[in-house]
């Protein structure tokens, strides 16, 4: 990454290495390839290489029960997705963050992970209209839904619109509140802008503590090793 980790001792990414490594195939090949040895390592399974598609793996639940005890790995996930964005996976991100979103608000899963998922893994994603929509899901299973603090009130309105509410019945939805042709289309596009602003406020906030929320009291730091699960070839 352009910017420094807990390890003190690695390098920071230069764009002249960004440039070099989005121009070679093998070492795209190699990223996916470690890409997918961590999601087994986190209990997930890469589905769809173009897509960047990922569900649980059959180890899921030992996984998911390593993610809960050892906080450090937040830390670790919110660099890989800032990896990918930076070395030309830019559409693996928003489905990793979703499959988080979605564990976390919908099934009940990691909550010891859930503010992390909020603070640093969804703004990490570098496309605003799939963050848009990363934020718009998050909004419908948020709970309590007036405590939802990762956008503006505006937005969330606009959120809600988005999802029809206050819509008149048998009104199309390419139809602006107040009959106006055309102001749905600029209705997204402000809160696309306001997305956009948001990341930024957000990143900037980020940049200042690299630490996700929740891992301050934790004993673990991001230089522990792994644990001894052993490979998938190993399980096997």
């Amino acid at each position: 990454l352009r910017e420094p980790g807990v390890n003190y001792m690695a390098s920071e990414l230069t764009e002249k290495e960004i440039l070099a490594f989005r121009e070679s195939e093998e070492a795209k090949k190699r990223l996916v390839e470690s890409y997918e040895l961590m999601l087994w390592f986190y209990g997930i399974q890469l589905v769809n290489k173009d897509t960047g598609e990922v569900k649980r793996a059959d180890n899921w639940k030992e996984r998911f029960a390593n993610l809960e005890r050892n906080m450090h790995n937040n830390l670790r996930i919110t660099r890989i997705l800032k990896s990918l964005g930076e070395l030309g996976f830019e559409h693996y991100q928003s489905p990793l963050v979703r499959f988080f979103l979605e564990e976390t608000l919908v099934k009940k899963n990691l909550s010891s992970i859930k503010r992390s998922v909020f603070d640093y893994f969804l703004f990490a994603v570098r496309d605003k209209q799939k963050l848009k929509e990363l934020l718009r899901y998050a909004f419908q299973h948020f709970e309590p839904n007036d405590k939802f603090v990762w956008c503006p009130r505006k937005i969330q309105k606009q959120l809600k619109k988005g999802n029809g509410e206050g819509a008149e019945e048998g009104c199309p939805r390419a139809k602006a509140r107040g009959g106006e042709a055309g102001g749905t289309q600029k209705e997204e596009k402000d809160v696309t802008e306001e997305v956009t602003e948001t990341a930024k406020f957000t990143d900037e906030a980020v940049s200042k503590d690299s630490e996700p929320l929740g891992n301050r009291n934790c004993n673990d730091t991001d230089n522990v090793d792994m644990d001894h699960a052993g490979s998938p070839e190993s399980v096997k």
